[in-house]
């Protein structure tokens, strides 16, 4: 596994090298290194992928993609997450929910991980549940988000 990911890494490296103002190589890269235990490569990595999401927002400025690699990338690392940071991923999130109409369930699933990452978690399983009935999104993987907001919703109960 170690060596796949030690190569993905070189690729996407040099995919960087070719042409640095993309943000999703840099995104993945970051995510290799995390794997291979490079938390600070990783962190660079994440921070180089927001800075250039954000210009090629700009210049494609209702790409609902680019809004929710965003977001996703805020909502599922932490290393680049904070409570600022989850105010404008929640924006970007619900922006990109908004441009595809309602009718995207990743884009869904992306804000569902963002209100759950902001411990809005009854508005995270809702969100779900309707992104869901939308389909397009793996069940299994539907399965294991519910699962997890539910965990998290019973956690946080105040029946408790």
């Amino acid at each position: 596994m170690q060596e796949r990911t030690d190569e993905a890494a070189s690729a996407l490296a040099k995919a960087i090298e070719l042409d640095p103002d993309v943000g999703w190589p840099w995104q993945r890269l970051g995510e290799a290194y995390g794997d291979l235990g490079r938390e600070e490569d990783a962190t660079e990595a994440f921070e180089q992928a927001l800075e250039i999401f954000q210009r090629e927002l700009v210049d494609e400025p209702e790409s609902a993609r680019l809004r929710n690699e965003m977001a996703w990338l805020i909502a599922t690392e932490p290393t680049v997450r904070s409570p600022e940071r989850l105010n404008r991923a929640l924006e970007l999130a619900r922006e990109a929910v908004e441009l595809t109409g309602h009718e995207n369930s990743a884009m869904m699933d992306t804000l569902a991980e963002v209100l759950f990452q902001r411990r809005e978690v009854e508005a995270a399983l809702d969100l779900m549940e309707r992104a869901n009935a939308v389909r397009g999104l793996d069940s299994d993987y539907v399965d294991r988000q519910l699962e997890r907001f539910r965990a998290r919703a019973f956690e946080t109960s105040p029946d408790m």
